[in-house]
């Protein structure tokens, strides 16, 4: 995942006019290969689920991951874009297009658990024998009996679309973007918020998100760089 952020945008900031060649529709294996695991998750999700759920994490490591999870939090972005902004000359160029990444990829994931009810592992009998018993409505509805739905994780939807932003401006710091995106989806999972294969649904809908803002980004930079200046 760390190559995939540096080798598919790290080059962005770098040579921003050649955004064809940036951007190409290789970018696009990524999230496919994480739908691929995700559909493969489904055969461990209640495996990891119960382990998760019975408390065999050290309580140092889940409290490790719990001070992860703001960088998958609508106010973790808020934050690192104000950020972005008080430390770099184009911060405020920027911070939009970061807040939109995070945010987008968020809200992206948001609006497909309308569609998807999934209950999380928390609020449910992990003894159940078949892991589609998870999910018990198919369809449009914002009704949440058993709580809010579980596939796919806006967390690490958040911070993949989050991560792929950053990177897009400092590639330097991809490898450590993808490591907290990472970090963020076993914190979902260690606090039994969420199975595996949400958190890999998540992150192709992150990856996605982000792919497509990180392009809008650069496409306006660009534009903006190339217009003749006002006399």
């Amino acid at each position: 995942m760390a190559d995939g952020f540096a080798r598919n945008v790290g080059d962005v900031s770098r040579a921003r006019p050649t955004l064809a060649s940036s951007f190409g529709t290789s970018n696009l294996r990524f999230p496919f290969a994480f739908v691929i695991l995700g559909l493969a998750a489904f055969w461990i999700d209640l495996p990891i689920a119960r382990f998760a759920h019975d408390g065999h994490l050290p309580e140092a490591v889940v409290e490790f991951l719990e001070n992860c999870e703001p960088f998958g939090h609508a106010h973790g972005v808020l934050l690192i874009a104000l950020a972005v902004s008080c430390l770099d000359q184009a911060g405020y160029a920027r911070a939009p297009w970061i807040l939109a990444g995070g945010l987008g990829a968020g809200l992206t994931s948001n609006l497909i658990k309308a569609f998807v009810y999934r209950v999380r592992p928390r609020g449910q009998d992990l003894s159940i024998e078949h892991v589609w018993g998870t999910f018990v409505n198919w369809g449009w509805s914002l009704e949440h009996p058993h709580g809010s739905p579980s596939f796919p994780s806006s967390h690490t939807a958040t911070a993949a679309g989050l991560s792929m932003v950053l990177a897009t401006y400092y590639p330097r710091g991809a490898r450590f973007f993808a490591l907290m995106t990472a970090l963020v989806a076993a914190q979902r999972i260690a606090c039994s918020a969420h199975f595996p294969s949400d958190v890999l649904f998540g992150t192709a809908v992150g990856w996605l998100v982000g792919w497509g803002i990180s392009r809008l980004a650069v496409r306006s930079a660009s534009s903006a760089s190339s217009r003749p200046a006002v006399s």
